[in-house]
């Protein structure tokens, strides 16, 4: 008789300051992983739900490490601006408990550095482009890095194929994530309606309620401007999509699956170089705040998109054969061969 495999526990970060990417990528590996799936995040239960993470078996966030089954294996993505103190410290509690440890990484500044080797990962998925060139190895440690393995859900690989031969009215995607603090959404809205071509706006779940009410606003007065919330998946609009424009979270890695057009802003300080081999890599076109005349650059840019009639480009090949959408399949498996090796 085959013996049952040890849990999966997933601990993901979200909040209104860093989004709901880290949630949207453990939604796509307990798909994934396909058995006993465990959650646990500070993250309100309503945007859980909205993810498909999994409702009957959710740890409550205070003590959660406690409450983690013996001999699980634990998912960390909990790697963002400002805390890779806090996650390196419940990678040593959990290590110390027993537990196998995996850790999705961040880059540099924020990536993952052990201050001890009793704080060393059992597997180290760093799923970021050129991530092997941006930051050293981590000794000791398995360690997965690169457009393989960014984390998306199948459906990306399955529409990949649709995605080459979509026909009909094409439109501009405005996507900013599940979170908007800067309200960038209503300046991308307002610079596309001034186009020729439709506009989608995707609003997130964690958008603050007066961003909402202007959108709303907007749309009202700007009859191109169609709203979405709600969603279960993004990618019908990308499909119908010539151009993604917005800030460069997940979505980057969605649209480059699907081959799609893609201009972002970066409006912070952290990870240009990651950006820019992103966008040296022919991937996208990221623009940054921080440069001289960077934002003013980056709405001429749109203007100049949005009002031109050229012929749809179709797919962006570099970008859709950099992820092939198996990110998730690979990361799963490697995690499965942790379960099957039984408790440390």
């Amino acid at each position: 008789m085959t013996a049952m495999r040890p849990p999966v526990v997933l601990r993901a970060s979200g909040g209104a300051g860093i989004g709901i990417g880290h949630l949207q990528r453990c939604a796509a590996l307990a798909q994934a992983l396909k058995g006993d799936v465990l959650v646990s995040s500070p993250e309100r239960p309503d945007v859980m739900e909205e993810l498909g993470l999994p409702a009957h078996g959710r740890l409550d966030d205070a003590g959660w490490i406690a409450a983690v089954p013996e001999g699980s294996v634990v998912v960390l993505d909990t790697l963002h601006h400002g805390n890779a103190k806090a996650t390196a410290a419940d990678v040593a509690t959990l290590k110390a408990a027993g537990h196998r440890v995996v850790v999705i990484d961040s880059m540099p500044p924020d990536h993952f550095t052990a201050p001890d080797p009793g704080c060393l990962p059992d597997l180290l998925v760093t799923p970021y482009h050129a991530a092997d060139k941006l930051r050293p190895p981590l000794p000791g440690t398995r360690w997965l890095a690169g457009n393989a393995y960014a984390i998306l859900p199948e459906a990306y690989r399955h529409a990949r194929a649709e995605a080459a031969a979509v026909t009909g009215e094409r439109a501009i995607l405005v996507t900013c994530g599940g979170a908007d603090p800067t309200g960038l959404s209503l300046g991308l809205a307002r610079a596309c309606a001034r186009g020729v071509y439709p506009v989608d706006v995707v609003i997130g779940p964690q958008f603050a309620p007066d961003l909402v009410t202007e959108l709303e606003t907007l749309a009202t007065t700007c009859p191109q401007i169609t709203l979405h919330r709600g969603l279960s998946s993004l990618i019908p609009l990308y499909l119908r999509a010539r151009l993604v424009v917005g800030r460069p979270g997940l979505v980057r890695y969605e649209a480059a699956c699907l081959g799609r057009r893609a201009l972002y802003l970066w409006d912070h300080d952290e990870y240009r170089a990651y950006f820019e081999a992103f966008r040296d890599s022919g991937l996208a076109e990221i623009h940054f705040t921080a440069d001289p005349d960077g934002e003013a650059a980056f709405f001429d840019r749109i203007a100049a998109l949005v009002t031109s009639r050229e012929p749809d480009r179709g797919l962006v090949s570099e970008a859709a054969d950099a992820v092939d959408g198996n990110g998730a399949a690979r990361v799963a498996e490697a995690i499965m061969a942790l379960c099957q090796k039984g408790p440390r």
